[in-house]
């Protein structure tokens, strides 16, 4: 087998990011995609909150009839992607109705949305000075301190949003990231399993599962999870492609290669799952079709070390010494620092007499070019 490196990290598409955690998997990167978008809006007030978590409203009088008015007024301009007139209408309502939370946690999302993130938290802070068991708020404002990477206080607040609402499988989910940002892989696999308790229809919390058991090298249990995404959302390629990267891990070359087909036929610029299928057609035997992997995966990313080291190791394999020691030259030129350990592969060993190879070996570690 050939002696494998980390590539290129692999972003799961398909979703809303913004935020990542590297995952190892041996064989490659997988990007861990953090979901920071999971917000709560109250389109109208006092909706979907059982009654005790709702103050008694007020008999109606002119300052909240104008409050409801201007809440409605910023609905309406939010609809139409107008955000600083929907700021302006909260505003308008919070000052005829200071303690108008709905408005209040409407107006920090869209604070949130314009990078005003500081506002958006006293926003929230009103709000539970007012109402400490506010479901909606308490999960806004968990999400976003964990967008100011303040993830501590951001799982306390997952944990007292899902006290008032334990049910909520968004909740849970969101916490297994938190978890997850902080290396607590199996207390997010625990949060997720609970999400998914609530909904198992849910293929990012599949995924999510899917990665966070890969980290713990759990990889059948990961591959179950994969598999369960992939019934419920079989276009997507990612998906496919992670599926994979677990089967080539788990010693099931021919089942990866047929995942990271059903991948690149979904989305055929992948140049990471092009190189990975060229790691495994080569692992099979089949060199020259590794090699047009490898090509397909450089096409796309002129500049891929390491689609040029595993074609050198293709070339070594097939007794071409030639043109192993010219990919691995610019494979060097590329990335010297990552080439270091794995010139020693065994696949090499034919060149190590070649004075061509010394000196790619001495420039790896001196940093300088070879000629």
């Amino acid at each position: 087998m050939i002696e494998f490196s980390t590539l290129a990290p692999l972003a799961l598409l398909g979703m809303e990011t913004t935020d990542t955690v590297m995952v190892g998997t041996g064989a490659a990167l997988l990007l861990l995609t953090l979901l920071l978008g999971w917000r709560i809006r109250r389109a109208t007030p006092q909706a979907e909150v059982k009654a005790p978590e709702t103050p008694v409203v007020p008999p109606e009088t002119d300052r909240r009839r104008e409050a409801h008015q201007y809440f409605h007024q910023a609905v309406e301009f939010e609809q139409q992607q107008d955000l600083r007139s929907a700021l302006d209408s909260y505003e308008k309502a919070i000052q005829a109705d200071p303690v108008f939370i709905e408005a209040l946690n409407n107006q920090a999302l869209i604070l949130e949305d314009m990078g005003r993130y500081q506002e958006a938290l006293r926003n929230y802070d009103r709000v539970l000075q007012l109402q400490p068991d506010f479901f909606f708020s308490r999960f806004n404002q968990a999400n976003c301190l964990r967008l100011l990477d303040r993830l501590e206080e951001a799982l306390r607040n997952y944990d007292r949003a899902l006290a008032t609402q334990p049910d909520h499988p968004t909740a849970w989910f969101c916490r297994g990231l938190t978890l997850a940002r902080l290396g607590r892989w199996e207390s997010a696999v625990t949060s997720y399993d609970k999400a998914l308790a609530y909904n198992p229809t849910d293929p990012q919390v599949w995924t999510h599962r899917a990665l966070a058991l890969t980290r713990l090298e759990k990889l059948t249990e990961a591959l179950s999870s994969y598999n369960k995404a992939l019934e419920l959302q079989p276009q997507a390629a990612d998906l496919w492609a992670n599926q994979g990267t677990v089967l080539y891990r788990l010693g099931e070359t021919m089942e990866a290669v047929n995942s990271f087909d059903r991948a690149l036929e979904l989305k055929p610029d992948l140049a990471l799952i092009w190189n990975t299928r060229g790691l495994a057609m080569a692992d099979l035997g089949f060199t020259a079709l590794a090699l047009q992997s490898h090509d397909r995966a450089l096409a796309l990313d002129p500049n891929n070390a390491e689609a040029y080291f595993h074609k050198a190791t293709c070339y070594a394999l097939q007794g071409d010494g030639e043109s192993a020691l010219n990919h691995l030259r610019q494979a060097v030129l590329l990335d010297p620092v990552a080439l270091i350990p794995r010139l020693h592969n065994p696949c090499f060993q034919f060149l190590q007499e070649d004075p061509r190879f010394q000196e790619l070996s001495v420039s790896s570690v001196s940093g300088g070019e070879p000629s």
